[in-house]
């Protein structure tokens, strides 16, 4: 455990004086963050088990995508909101320097997984549109889940061998990364967790986004001049000419990927905050004041809390198969 900076090791007299010295929140504030994170951490846990239960029980496209981020989505309410909780409202990491080193590793590895999902989602989606037939071989959907997980791992396990490092100080309301550490380590998260996949997401779903308008113009224009004869209906229908370049669209696919992007949406608008939080601090040299850490943690946690209602509400075949789900389990 010597991996974990001084800071962190909170047993000490000189440390808990320092918490005290940097401590920027009145109690009732601490009190009324410690309230709304333990709720948000049970609406959490609560909302996205509902989500692994559905999508085990009905199959949907992207199904096995989006039920890697619930399960990541469980780590952080289960684990790191109660400690950040817990941290914030007694003025002190209490956990010991080995749990501080774990739940900032499982809160790292969950968070970049969750940027490495939706962007293989956006791939997934595109090949879909595009007619590659991957997305229908058990290998793929496996590989998709497990992708994003396993690329996480080095760049979260690099803090516990020396490249930046994980840390509890007074102004943070949970163990995590030490951004001011590493500023080699912190460029290349950003790069390669954040930049980089916004890159590829944008230019997936702004491609399906032109293609989708495309085939409804040409629609359009067929309907206009009425159907040729010997075309098909069926072809017409999907905005589609029967050319092997052609791929039909079904009302469905439209319906997943508008749920993809409202989910990505709301990530972004969640994550963004944090993200240019820390590159101001990391320009400035200066770590963000507990105030403005807490901030951003709690819309990091209110976006894991809310992504089964954002689910629900942009699909709406997910919002039946839920509703199946709650059925079965609290009307037998």
């Amino acid at each position: 455990m010597d991996s974990v900076p001084s800071e962190a090791q909170v047993n000490s007299t000189d440390t808990v004086e320092s918490i005290r010295d940097g401590d920027n929140l009145p109690q009732k504030v601490r009190i009324g963050y410690a309230v709304v994170v333990a709720v948000m951490a049970v609406g959490t846990v609560t909302g996205n088990l509902l989500v692994c239960l559905t999508l085990r029980q009905f199959s949907m496209p992207a199904g096995h995508s989006l039920m890697s981020l619930a399960v990541s989505n469980i780590i952080v309410g289960g684990l790191v909101m109660p400690c950040s909780s817990v941290t914030v409202l007694l003025r002190q990491w209490v956990f010991g320097p080995a749990m501080c080193l774990i739940v900032a590793f499982l809160k790292s590895v969950s968070l970049l997984q969750d940027c490495l999902t939706f962007c293989v989602v956006a791939v997934d989606r595109y090949l879909t549109i595009k007619g590659v037939r991957l997305v229908s071989t058990r290998r793929y959907k496996l590989m998709s889940v497990v992708f994003p997980w396993m690329a996480s791992l080095p760049m979260a396990t690099a803090p516990l061998l020396g490249w930046g490092g994980y840390a509890w100080s007074p102004s943070k309301p949970v163990c995590s990364i030490d951004w001011l550490q590493s500023q080699s380590y912190t460029l290349a998260v950003f790069a390669t967790f954040g930049f980089l996949p916004n890159v590829i997401m944008c230019t997936c779903y702004l491609s399906i986004g032109m293609y989708v308008h495309r085939q409804k113009k040409r629609m359009k224009m067929s309907t206009i001049s009425g159907i040729e004869p010997g075309r098909k209906r069926s072809s017409l229908k999907s905005g589609c000419d029967p050319t092997p370049g052609c791929v039909r669209i079904s009302r469905e696919e439209v319906s997943i990927i508008k749920s993809t992007v409202a989910l990505v949406s709301f990530f972004s608008i969640v994550v963004s905050p944090y993200m240019a939080t820390h590159l101001i601090s990391l320009g400035l040299n200066q770590a963000p004041s507990l105030r403005t850490e807490s901030i951003v943690m709690g819309i990091l946690f209110f976006g894991a809390c809310m992504n089964p209602v954002v689910y629900s509400g942009s699909c709406k075949k997910f919002r039946q198969m839920l509703k199946k789900t709650v059925t079965r389990l609290f009307c037998r």
